[in-house]
């Protein structure tokens, strides 16, 4: 309509505005990528410039990053907690990263709390971590207290306004009184223990898959299908390719050190998988 033309004004301008924001932050998304891989391959800058590439022109990620979301602002900001995780698996033990960590990880709660998974991956990151070196047990907890001091310091003032201002428990009880404020139905059900709520929801398996490489609607000419259709044999040799690689490795005469900070990224890919399939 003729309230959307230039110059923009009211609710357009915000949403035009709105757009700029989104951009920068699905860049530094990428950038965090691009981190990331060259930590773990460090003298692979080709390999960290096509992981950022790849993830740069994910279709999903490229109209998310057009539109207005909060997923623009916590993808990056769980992909930097991710980041700093692999440099605190490579030996990084100053307090600057420890800092770091916890208050990404507490903006990336306060963003979405489907977040809340990212203290699982740095409480099995810093056990792992603590067991390889049995001597600095009491090392290892100080470390994860930093994070864990951070991540409160900046998560706190968020959850104590909504927890004593909004809560439900006088009508849901304790616990899901307690969730009901995060606004997220599915968080009230699982911490109400409903088995609905636990089940995999294989109907949304297919919708996944389709909005992830190209978001279609129903509609869809057959052009489409097929490209679907080849996205999945290539999904599937990928992971076929993943098996035998792991498969070979497990059963090779030959010693290969188990890799902490790719391990890192199956648990992360695993628990959001959780999220989205429960």
């Amino acid at each position: 309509t003729e309230d959307e033309l230039f110059p923009f004004r009211g609710i357009v301008l915000a949403w035009r505005l709105a757009r700029l924001v989104s951009i920068p932050l699905s860049a530094l998304t990428i950038i965090a990528a691009y981190l990331t891989a060259l930590a773990i391959y460090p003298q692979r800058r080709l390999f960290a410039l096509t992981v950022a590439g790849f993830v740069a022109f994910v279709p999903r990620f490229v109209f998310n990053s057009a539109v207005i979301t909060d997923d623009n602002l916590v993808i990056p900001l769980v992909t930097f907690a991710i980041y700093y995780q692999v440099r605190i698996i490579q030996g990084d033990k100053r307090l600057q990263t420890l800092l770091i960590l916890g208050a990404v990880t507490g903006l990336a709660v306060v963003t979405k709390y489907h977040s809340f998974v990212l203290l699982l991956e740095i409480a099995f990151v810093f056990l792992v971590l603590a067991w390889r070196n049995q001597g600095e047990w009491k090392d290892w907890l100080k470390r994860w207290a930093w994070v864990m001091l951070s991540f409160v310091v900046t998560t706190g003032w968020w959850f104590f306004l909504i927890f004593s201002r909004f809560n439900r428990v006088a009508e849901l009880g304790l616990v899901p009184g307690l969730l009901a404020p995060l606004g997220d139905p599915t968080t009230t059900e699982v911490a109400s223990l409903q088995p609905e709520s636990l089940a995999i929801s294989w109907n949304w398996i297919a919708p996944v898959f389709r909005t992830f490489w190209i978001v279609a609607r129903p509609a869809d000419p057959f052009w489409l299908d097929a490209i679907y259709l080849i996205l999945i044999v290539l999904t599937i040799v990928a992971v076929l390719g993943l098996l035998r690689l792991t498969y070979r490795r497990l059963t090779s005469r030959r010693q290969h050190k188990w890799r902490l900070d790719i391990a890192l990224l199956g648990l992360n890919l695993l628990l959001y998988l959780a999220i989205v399939f429960g």
